[in-house]
């Protein structure tokens, strides 16, 4: 169970939606955790990664992650599987050159296990990722890349 807005705050309905649809912003966030932006790292949405979507990063403005309230089930259910989106990430180096053709990369998510590794093609890397911070290197290329919930597909 989950609730819109804290307990004496208020919640907000407007033309959010796609094709400004209106809905509120927790039904808009909780469609999108539903969809894949709250899938671990095996594509899972489970109540345990729902609910850390909603309580984080919700909201830059004022009230932050108190602008939800507490979401009190905390049993693993798990909601959907969904395969992580593919972000195309252009490798630069720190002198602002690209990683040439071939070169193969590895993104990491520290301090998990996960470990995947892509070649350069046409000037781009390919991963798919879920929402989470991570490590690119190879081949001179060391950076951290964060992706969120809004993320667009091309990384650069």
């Amino acid at each position: 169970m989950a609730f819109a807005s804290g307990f004496g705050r208020n919640s907000y309905e407007g033309p959010i939606g796609i094709n400004g649809e209106v809905r509120g912003l927790f039904t808009d966030r909780l469609l999108k955790g539903l969809n894949g932006a709250a899938a671990d790292a095996n594509g899972e949405v489970r109540s345990k990664s729902l609910a850390n979507f909603l309580r984080n990063g919700t909201f830059n403005g004022p009230g932050g992650e108190d602008q939800f309230a507490t979401v009190p089930q905390e049993e693993d259910m798990l909601f959907a599987i969904r395969l992580h989106p593919t972000y195309r990430i252009r490798p630069r180096r720190p002198d602002g050159s690209l990683a040439p053709d071939g070169t193969v990369l590895t993104l990491t998510n520290p301090p998990g296990p996960l470990s995947k590794t892509a070649t350069v093609n046409q000037g781009w890397a390919n991963f798919p990722l879920g929402v989470g911070l991570y490590k690119l290197s190879g081949d001179g290329v060391e950076r951290l890349i964060e992706i969120g919930a809004t993320t667009p597909a091309d990384y650069e």
